[in-house]
């Protein structure tokens, strides 16, 4: 059973001050806000795995950026679940023209079945990942909000990034300070009315530090697929800014030009909408590894 609240002008007040909040500091330059570009530096490279008991850092006693690998490799959700409220506002697809009060709906979790059971009758099966992973921001950048993915990721809500996934960080500050939630239990790409499966989660990482890459901005691998992301407002840059890491990607594993990787990007890759709903949105480009074999 679904049940509908009248919405309240604290509700409303709340949300109007995050998204001025938010619109504040996307103006901002490096020196004051948090969504500024990093720095114009060549970075050097850590890296991390997903396995140990607890998360573990291992980098360079520098203060120089660095590369995180993560892999959640066991995520296990939580019985029961809060999900799927649609707020008042603008941030998620549709606007108050289609929904003018909030909606709170418990979805049940067969955690042994690995199912989500829906009111009216459907079981969706879970495929966890936790919507947050990333590392601390360039101190330069100041406090910056938690809502929106950028180059430290963060917010990345990225389905793609379950157990067995590889995910590469630059690590901004001695000892990256990784950190991550935002448990989901199943999420489509868009995320679009701003929640997925919401839900406690538990996971096991592994780290490695890796000294031999030198890419400024968050990457993926999964046992199958290679993946390049862009986090914008304007999805069009998203799309523009994952599709660039991929030319280059493919470039650096299968040594083409840039103008045959284009080529290739549009005739045999895949671009995702990650997510509409966090400030910056989210495009992911999806290419099977086969195909630079």
């Amino acid at each position: 059973m679904s049940t509908r609240t009248p919405i309240k002008q604290e509700m409303i007040n709340d949300i109007d001050q995050l998204e001025a909040e938010f619109n504040r500091t996307d103006e901002m330059d490096a020196d004051d806000g948090s969504f500024a570009p990093p720095p114009a530096r060549t970075p050097k490279t850590s890296k991390t795995t997903v396995g140990a008991p607890s998360p573990r850092v291992t980098v360079d006693s520098e203060r120089t950026v660095k590369r995180v690998t993560l892999a959640p490799l066991a995520g296990r959700p939580s019985p029961l679940v809060e999900a799927s409220i649609a707020r008042p506002h603008e941030r998620g697809v549709l606007s108050l023209d289609d929904y003018d009060e909030p909606r709170h709906v418990n979805i049940p979790l067969d955690v042994a079945r690995n199912v989500a059971r829906l009111s009216w009758g459907l079981e969706l099966p879970l495929k966890p990942f936790f919507g947050v992973m990333g590392v601390a921001p360039p101190p330069g950048w100041g406090r910056v909000t938690s809502v929106a993915p950028q180059a430290f990721a963060g917010n990345l809500d990225n389905k793609e990034l379950g157990a067995g996934a590889t995910l590469f960080l630059p690590v901004f500050v001695e000892g990256a300070l990784f950190s991550c939630g935002d448990g989901h239990g199943a999420q489509g790409d868009g995320e679009v009315c701003i929640t997925a499966i919401e839900t406690a989660l538990k996971g096991k990482f592994e780290f490695i530090v890796r000294k031999d890459l030198t890419f400024r901005y968050p990457r993926a691998e999964t046992p199958t697929h290679y993946i390049t992301m862009g986090m914008d407002p304007d999805l069009d840059q998203c799309a523009v800014i994952a599709l660039r890491d991929m030319i280059a990607l493919v470039g650096e594993k299968a040594g083409l030009s840039h103008a045959d990787a284009y080529m290739l990007c549009s005739i045999a890759g895949d671009l995702h909408i990650t997510q509409t709903v966090n400030g910056s949105k989210g495009v992911h480009m999806m290419l099977e590894k086969t195909l630079l074999a």
